[in-house]
Parts: structure tokens; C-alpha cells; sequence
């Protein structure tokens, strides 16, 4: 289970920008990443081995959402760094010790303003770690929770959107009491 989150609109996401020159675009990589698998992608992950020889399971979804979003935001003029904050395929930016928020304080790229793509528990995360210093602006809407139903196929998860099931916050109440 996740939170479900579903993106604002492009022409949302562009007005959102006006007057900031250096974008910095934060993705989750964890329930927005399923989210968007679902929403749009259905290839959740792939694993990879990175140059520390840690094998992992990248993000694909949040990967890309984050370039088709920064193509837009590059052709409106702005610059546009990206990050994808998953550590590992451990930690999302929703669960993050003292030492998480030092390394990642680092490892942030500079910019007028960060676009938060994950849920407000995300964006709460992404706050902790760059302090009051920039803004964090959220480009989604959480929605709802989602069950997520996977099935791995070789080095790639994949949503089954057929056996998957989003779960409005307006409905928790009468599943919660009605089994």
C-alpha cells in the first residue's frame, strides 16, 4: 500500500515555474513512482548494479515522468536539475534519519525552487532537509491510497493495473467499516 498521488497538469506545472530561472525537480521513488507505473508507465523498476556494486531496484516510472517534465520546463527556458530520492530502494524521502537528512543535504542540487514530485509526507521529508533556504512547491494532488499488485519478470516489476486498486481518501471510511 501506498499513498496515490496523481501529477498536476503540464500547463499547471509551467505556471507553477513562472518567474524561477533553476528548477530543481525531487522525485520519490517509492509511492509516486507506483503511482505514475499505474497512472501511466506500468514498468515500476529495474534492477541495476550502480559503481559501488550495490544491486538495486531503480525507480523507473519517477524517472520518466521527471525527464518528460524537465523536456517541458527546458523549453520554456528554465534550467532543470533532477534527483531521484531513493536510497537503495530502502529509504523514500518519507522515512529519513539524522544521517539521511546530513547526506542528502549534500547531495541536493542548488536551484530557486524544488519542485516536489511524492505525496505531502514527502514533501514534508524534502523540507526537513533543505531547511526554510528554498522554496518546495508540490506538482501532484494525493488523491488516495493504492494497492499495488506487481509481478516480476526478470530484472524488471511491473504494475498489474488489472489487480491493482486506488483507493479514494473519500471512500476509507465506508471500506474501513464494511469489510
Amino acid at each position: 500500500m501506498g499513498v496515490h498521488t496523481e501529477i498536476l497538469s503540464d500547463s499547471e506545472i509551467v505556471r507553477v515555474c513562472e518567474g524561477f530561472n533553476t528548477i530543481v525537480i525531487l522525485g520519490c521513488g517509492t509511492c509516486a513512482n507506483e503511482a505514475l507505473a499505474y497512472l501511466k508507465y506500468n514498468l515500476i523498476s529495474k534492477t541495476i548494479q550502480n559503481e559501488e556494486e550495490h544491486t538495486y531496484k531503480q525507480p523507473y516510472a519517477i524517472n520518466c515522468e521527471m525527464e518528460r517534465i524537465e523536456d517541458i520546463l527546458r523549453n520554456k527556458g528554465h534550467r532543470v536539475k533532477t534527483m531521484i530520492i531513493n536510497i537503495y530502494g530502502e529509504k523514500s524521502v518519507c522515512t529519513l534519519n539524522d544521517n539521511d537528512l546530513e547526506s542528502l543535504r549534500k547531495e541536493i542540487p542548488s536551484g530557486d525552487v524544488i519542485l516536489a514530485l511524492c505525496c505531502s509526507s514527502g514533501q514534508m521529508g524534502i523540507k526537513r532537509i533543505v531547511g526554510s533556504s528554498i522554496n518546495v512547491l508540490s506538482i501532484v494532488e494525493v488523491v488516495g491510497t493504492l494497492y499495488c499488485h506487481f509481478e516480476d519478470k526478470g530484472e524488471e516489476r511491473l504494475i498489474v493495473k488489472e489487480k491493482s486498486v486506488v483507493v479514494p481518501f473519500s471512500c476509507d471510511k465506508e471500506i474501513n467499516r464494511s469489510g
